[in-house]
């Protein structure tokens, strides 16, 4: 792992607590596995993207990017502000914005069922283009194959 991008100072403090105790007790290490500083990174502003890039750069590229952005405005329990105009909808456009600068092989982009059916925007000619649609489209222009699936996490999670 080369480097990971948030915004809150407490998450950002969680992922350095989390990254330092994987380096400490990993049986299986890989040299320099944990990114070796931590703060804040605001990924709407160019200053923020210029950072992650020039990590990027510096290691030489990046096989596989994993994001997850905000998913309270997709998420059914915060159907109150269920809509193209949550503020936190449009962080997906700089997810999709940073993987296409960043050309990373592969990307994974993980949310909750709900960016299936919810609309881009909320103009009336745009209402039937989706959130995934939306991001198909641009990672299909950008030269990737999509491979998008449904998974249902408690499967997988705690050997059950």
């Amino acid at each position: 792992m080369i480097g990971a991008a948030e915004i809150n100072p407490i998450y950002v403090k969680s992922l350095e607590k989390n990254h330092k105790f994987f380096e400490e007790n990993a049986t299986n290490r890989a040299n320099d596995c944990c990114p070796k500083e931590f703060s804040p990174i605001d990924l709407k502003s160019q200053n923020g993207r210029d950072i992650i890039k020039n990590v990027v750069d510096r290691e030489g590229g990046v096989d596989v990017l994993i994001g997850g952005p905000p998913c309270q405005g997709f998420s059914q329990s915060n159907r109150n502000s269920w809509s193209p105009d949550n503020p936190y909808n449009k962080l997906v456009d700089i997810f999709v914005k940073c993987a296409i600068e960043l050309e990373p092989k592969v990307i994974l982009l993980e949310n909750v069922q709900g960016i299936l059916w919810t609309p881009k925007s909320s103009e009336r000619r745009a209402k039937d283009i989706g959130v995934v649609d939306y991001v198909s489209q641009k990672m299909i222009d950008a030269g990737y194959v999509l491979f998008p699936a449904v998974v249902e996490v408690a499967q997988y999670v705690g050997g059950e």
